[in-house]
């Protein structure tokens, strides 16, 4: 079932509140999510907001913003491990017929980098997939 989603509240926390995933991370209970696996290095927990079954996300710890800049290579390629790892558990527990992968935000709003790590259900129809398929502006579960 869908539920309405209050997309203009979900920008101006976006922009004008602290950082989720920083709140998270320093266990605030005011930003708590299910979290699903947590390093020194990374955080992977599931959306409070999904728009499919088993929408996750992976981020880093500690605060980064630019992903061209603010983190080396190597750190790079452990989250790209990380959401590699993720991917194929997600594959497996929903038998997706594609994982979508997209880093999101920016300096004027979910500015701690982050990756969207989302199965795509299979007979999802294709007018339904891809973008539409992550809009919460079609409700979310």
């Amino acid at each position: 079932m869908r539920l309405p989603f209050d997309l203009d509240a979900h920008v101006q926390r976006s922009q004008h509140g602290p950082c989720f995933i920083c709140e998270l991370v320093a266990g605030n209970p005011d930003y708590a999510h299910h979290v699903i696996d947590r390093d020194d290095d990374t955080i992977i927990f599931l959306s409070k907001f999904p728009t499919l079954p088993g929408y996750a996300l992976v981020c880093p710890t500690r605060h980064y913003e630019d992903l061209a800049e603010d983190i080396s290579p190597e750190v790079y390629l452990a989250l790209q491990a990380v959401v590699h790892r993720l991917s194929r558990a997600l594959k497996s527990v929903y038998d997706a017929e594609r994982i979508y992968v997209l880093s999101l935000g920016s300096k004027q709003g979910n500015s701690h980098l982050h990756w969207h790590v989302v199965p795509l259900p299979k007979g999802v129809p294709y007018d339904q997939q891809q973008y539409h398929a992550l809009m919460a502006e079609h409700g979310v579960l």
